[in-house]
């Protein structure tokens, strides 16, 4: 993995010419000169003195490096597939950065063939792709070990290709190991068993738990240590969303008709259609009082000339209705998702939403249920918060029965390995003293 970072640094730093990560600088020039090789690459002394670098033939342009930086910052991938890579693309200053190991894997196996082919010439691009795909080879789940082996002659081809491109600076020892990796993985199998991807982000969780840099083994052990009692404890929740039941954010609907006829199931849902028009709370608030009130009974309000009054007049198309429509029978949710919370003796609102007065022409008191209904519904209220405090209260003692139990019984574990430690220590006395016997008769 970190073979494959190095190799995919050294490859986007040269060709956006990244300043402190490019390998084709005036050094590697100057090194040309000394081996007497691409004589066309060789520093040029102008007649004020200066020199001037001729361009080399896997140079891109501003353009190209626009295009180059607007493909990673325009690409989607499958959820969990990758981290947000468009995050590190800076198309102001032409580069990436902040890339982690896992970025640069997914960067040079699939995403940097596609961004070269938009800008690269035709001679450059096909060594990087035939590169990427040796890659892709080398961190396979199934391994073919003759394919592997044509794999391993084509990689030297293509490091002798890439040769005739990129500068002598561009060929660390790490850009080498690639070669040595198509051996290991026949011999060692799928190299995917090794990778570290799992104790970095393990190693990254523990030194999220240091609170105290002071002390950070012990901040590290309590912060651990607490997560597992959380851990422990909503195990004996059922009741409550936690980590452990919480579902994923990409849970939906499931077809059942589908699970027989496909291998994986399909999750997920659509959330909207596409449209210019945007619904707000109010606006669905009205469509839905439009399918609780039947068309007949909606009476609409027109100017002289037969048009709707503007926005109020399309609110009174829904709200003026028949004085025989009982709104008690209004689905009392849709009033609350919209007006907020109840509160008695005072106007709902939604901080820059509607309100009652604007569209009821009236205040939420003759929404609120008659005195007999208020105290049936708080009694009801009352209740289910009893029967949940009482659940609480004996989840509670629960957890604290089955811990006092654990701490019963690891004290008596522990009494027992002391009385056998004891009983050992005494037979080994009783040896010694045996054989000091022996060894002075």
């Amino acid at each position: 993995m970190h073979i494959a970072k190095n190799v995919c640094e050294n490859i986007t730093g040269i060709i956006l010419n990244i300043d402190g990560k490019s390998k084709e600088n005036f050094q590697s020039r100057l090194d040309l000169v000394d081996m007497g090789i691409r004589r066309d690459l060789h520093p040029q002394v102008l007649l004020n003195g200066k020199y001037r670098l001729p361009p080399p033939i896997f140079a891109m342009s501003k353009e190209e490096k626009e295009v180059f930086c607007m493909v990673l910052k325009d690409i989607k991938v499958s959820d969990a597939y990758a981290s947000n890579i468009s995050r590190c693309v800076s198309l102001k200053d032409q580069r990436l950065y902040s890339l982690k190991s896992h970025d640069y894997h997914i960067l040079m196996q699939d995403l940097l063939p596609v961004a070269l082919r938009c800008c690269m010439l035709k001679n450059v691009t096909p060594c990087i792709i035939e590169l990427s795909n040796i890659m892709k080879a080398i961190c396979g789940k199934v391994l073919n070990v003759e394919e592997l082996e044509k794999v391993q002659d084509q990689a030297a081809l293509t490091l002798c290709n890439l040769e005739k491109i990129f500068p002598p600076s561009f060929f660390t020892i790490m850009v080498y190991l690639v070669i040595h990796l198509l051996r290991k993985v026949i011999i060692g199998g799928p190299i995917f068993y090794r990778w570290m991807y799992s104790i970095k982000r393990f190693l990254s969780k523990l030194k999220f738990y240091c609170r105290n840099k002071r002390y950070p083994e012990e901040s590290i052990a309590e912060g651990y240590l607490a997560e597992e009692y959380m851990i422990f404890c909503s195990r004996y929740l059922e009741d409550v969303e936690t980590r452990l039941n919480r579902p994923s954010r990409n849970a939906g609907l499931n077809d059942p008709n589908l699970a027989e006829t496909y291998l994986f199931q399909s999750y997920g849902e659509q959330i909207a259609e596409s449209g210019g028009t945007r619904r707000g709370r109010g606006r669905a608030l009205l469509i839905d009082l439009y399918d609780l009130n039947p068309a007949e009974h909606v009476t609409v309000r027109r100017n002289s000339h037969g048009e709707t009054k503007g926005e109020e007049g399309r609110v009174e198309v829904v709200a003026s209705t028949d004085s025989s429509v009982n709104h008690e029978d209004i689905d009392n949710r849709i009033i609350t998702e919209v007006l907020g919370p109840e509160r008695y003796g005072r106007v709902r609102f939604q901080g820059s939403g509607v309100t009652p007065t604007q569209y009821f022409r009236s205040n939420s008191q003759q929404y609120m249920p008659s005195g007999s209904h208020a105290q049936a519904e708080v009694q009801r209220l009352k209740d289910q918060i009893a029967q949940m405090q009482a659940s609480t209260v004996e989840q509670i003692a629960e957890v604290q029965r089955k811990y006092e139990e654990l701490q019963q019984q690891l004290i008596v574990d522990a009494t027992a390995r002391e009385a056998a430690a004891a009983a050992r220590e005494v037979v080994t006395i009783a040896r010694e003293a045996e054989a000091a016997a022996m060894a002075a008769e």
